[in-house]
């Protein structure tokens, strides 16, 4: 299949991850349902905590740090919110109890950021606190260029009294600074940008995003940072690598999702880098898995075929 074709794909998908009544038809089909999350359980670590828990051992016997987040975003109720929340009290807590190498991660637009400020606020306070009781780091994702402000004034707030909570910043965009983040304590996730942001906002994959990528990640090092590399870029890996002194060793690590390169991560943890798996859970899978196969659309093929087999 030609570039064009799969580029047309991964748009398409792109596009069915934000269509809530796409998303309501599959995730009531029990026939369709069936064949996405097959593909999703390579993915995912499961539907239930309890099956994320046993994917979580295995990572960390395999000597590779997890982070976890419980999938879901943009709650529209104080209810859902709160329902979010207390899962996220309830992840902490099975961590904490049993031992886990994890931390946790998590959209402020599951926990009420479209809400209001006191929902978020009270919400966010909730988990990060919880989580600095239970010694658990806590990694806000980034969202969408609309939400970023107000996911950065949530951060802003909550890092000035917790030291356990770290920020996730996109490298593809173009006028973000990045300095101001570097003089709080928490850790920086470091991504290219999953968004579908106009050309003026953001970098398109290539040279200049890739050289802002090691600009930005060479900045948080020499700040004394700690950070994650979260790229499956191999090249840009090892690029890091070779620029990166054996000094910073300890204030790196490499992350990546879960399922898609289970034996960089190992090779990594063989040459002395800390190394990170990201897995979610939840039965909201389906938009996190759409996002998955638009960044690799020959896999939705693969599904649909699965599909048509089930269905004849």
């Amino acid at each position: 299949m030609d570039h064009t074709a799969l580029s047309t794909i991964s748009e398409a998908l792109k596009h069915l991850a934000k269509n809530q009544k796409v998303k309501d038809y599959i995730l009531n089909h029990p026939k369709l349902y069936k064949v996405l999350l097959h593909g999703a359980r390579k993915l995912i670590g499961g539907e239930t905590l309890q099956e994320c828990v046993l994917e979580v051992i295995r990572l960390n016997h395999l000597g590779i740090h997890t982070t976890v987040d419980f999938c879901g975003e943009n709650t529209n109720s104080e209810k859902q919110a709160h329902q979010a929340t207390v899962e996220f009290l309830k992840l902490i807590t099975t961590i904490a109890q049993q031992g886990l190498n994890s931390s946790i991660s998590l959209d402020l637009s599951h926990i009420g950021l479209s809400v209001s400020d006191s929902c978020i606020e009270n919400n966010l306070n909730q988990i990060v606190s919880h989580a600095k009781k239970n010694n658990v780091e806590v990694m806000i994702s980034m969202e969408d260029f609309e939400k970023m402000e107000k996911v950065l004034e949530q951060y802003f707030h909550q890092a000035k009294k917790f030291e356990n909570i770290g920020i996730t910043v996109q490298a593809y965009l173009r006028h973000f600074d990045f300095e101001e983040i570097m003089h709080l304590p928490g850790k920086i996730r470091i991504v290219k940008g999953a968004f579908e942001e106009p050309e003026s906002v953001a970098f398109g994959r290539g040279e200049s995003l890739d050289n802002q990528y090691l600009r930005i990640v060479q900045m948080a090092l020499q700040h004394g940072k700690k950070v994650s590399v979260g790229t499956h870029d191999i090249r840009l890996i090892e690029q890091m690598i070779e620029l990166s002194d054996t000094k910073f060793h300890e204030n790196i690590e490499f992350e990546m999702l879960h399922g898609v390169n289970e034996a960089k991560l190992i090779e990594l943890k063989q040459r002395g880098f800390q190394v990170r798996d990201y897995l979610i859970y939840g039965k909201e899978w389906y938009l996190y898995y759409c996002h998955r196969l638009a960044e690799n659309p020959m896999n939705f093929i693969e599904a649909f075929s699965r599909m048509a087999y089930f269905e004849g």
